[in-house]
């Protein structure tokens, strides 16, 4: 857990900063779903996202030295980080979920079609709000060479270019009717052992206009959305039946997780004295029970996501946990729970610990050392 400052802006203008102890399995899962839908290199700075973090500063979210020597692969991992963690943050705070990576010209989501309407960059994702019911567009943005204070109290340069991605996309209903969807550029000042500042997230919603949707739209658009996330992780899974909504699932795992009565770190805001302005604490609480569920099953290493399929994939995922165990190799149990198309599957609470986490979508990430997997079905 690492300790940030998260800041809001709404549509109308309003601006309100916290400070965040940040449970890092939340931005695991969410790098585990970017890989599972395709990102290129993904496994590889998985890795070194582990080595990445700085051990001479373990309270703040900081880097160690300045992620890369050369400016070009800083930017690379600035760019990617920031996919991980925009995605992290804005399902785990914000709770969006059903983040479909856009097409370069044209994205088809059930009876919504996004397409780019002027040239230059356009947003990473179309998701969806289940509290507000509405379709959600989503910017990712990592920043190096920013200030702490634009970023706390002004509008920073990437967020202003993140905002007018939005406004190169179209989002219509087959009738061909924009639709209204709320747009989130989701951007992190980085700290690093060479940068020695306050790491801060923003997220920052533009405002947006076009066609409401009432409530059986919202719930038919919901669905499609949900669909179009379970066909995204098809291929990463190795199964097919993802593409029809979930059913008629091959073989999965029962796994159980260990839950753990951690204590969020110290809060690093005495340490601040009136240097910085007061800020509320926001902890995110560690689940008290075991975690059970059935899942389809993949592993995560530093060579890319393994599909856990057939017969035999708990014999494999017990040789592959010794093996972690033994030779202290990085390994990741990846799973999406067996109902996670279910018409209930995203009002479920979130679960977490110090060895892991279930997001409300149903995709759950765990260190492979710490879970015990039961029988297949």
């Amino acid at each position: 857990m690492r300790w940030l400052y998260r800041r809001t802006v709404d549509a109308a203008g309003t601006s309100h900063i916290v400070l965040h102890a940040l449970n890092l399995w939340w931005i695991a899962a969410a790098a585990a779903e970017e890989t599972i839908q395709g990102t290129a290199m993904a496994p590889a700075f998985l890795a070194l996202f582990d080595g990445h973090l700085s051990t001479t500063d373990t309270t703040w979210l900081r880097w160690r030295e300045d992620l890369a020597t050369s400016a070009e692969m800083r930017r690379a991992y600035s760019a990617l980080y920031g996919r991980f963690f925009a995605r992290g943050m804005l399902q785990h705070v914000k709770g969006i979920t059903n983040f479909t990576p856009l097409h370069t010209d044209q994205t088809r989501v059930g009876s919504i079609t996004v397409a780019r309407v002027e040239p230059g960059d356009i947003p990473d994702w179309i998701a969806w709000d289940p509290a507000a019911q509405v379709h959600v567009l989503g910017e990712a943005k990592g920043n190096l060479t920013g200030s702490e204070g634009q970023f706390r109290t002004g509008t920073p340069g990437c967020i202003m270019n993140g905002k007018d991605q939005f406004e190169r996309v179209s989002v219509v209903n087959s009738a061909g009717a924009q639709l209204w969807v709320d747009g989130w550029v989701a951007a992190n000042l980085w700290a690093t052992d060479q940068r020695d500042r306050r790491p801060v997230f923003v997220a920052w919603d533009p405002l947006r206009k076009g066609l409401r949707l009432d409530g059986q739209q919202a719930e038919e658009k919901a669905r499609e959305m949900r669909g179009a996330w379970l066909a995204s992780l098809a291929d990463g899974f190795a199964e097919p039946a993802l593409r029809d909504g979930g059913g008629a699932l091959g073989p999965t795992v029962f796994v159980f997780a260990p839950a753990t009565a951690y204590r969020a770190p110290r809060s690093p805001q005495p340490q601040l004295g009136r240097l910085l302005p007061r800020v509320d604490e926001v902890i995110d609480e560690p689940s008290q029970e075991w975690h059970a569920g059935r899942y389809v099953p993949a592993i995560l290493t530093r060579h890319g996501l393994r599909p856990m399929r057939g017969r035999e994939a708990v014999a494999e995922l017990l040789r592959l946990q010794r093996r972690a165990i033994h030779e202290g190799e990085l390994l990741w149990f990846v799973g999406l729970r067996a109902d996670a198309a279910s018409a209930n599957a995203q009002a479920r609470k979130p679960w977490t610990s110090d060895y892991g986490v279930v997001t409300p979508s149903g995709l759950a990430v765990f260190d492979l050392r710490k879970v015990r997997f039961g029988r297949m079905r």
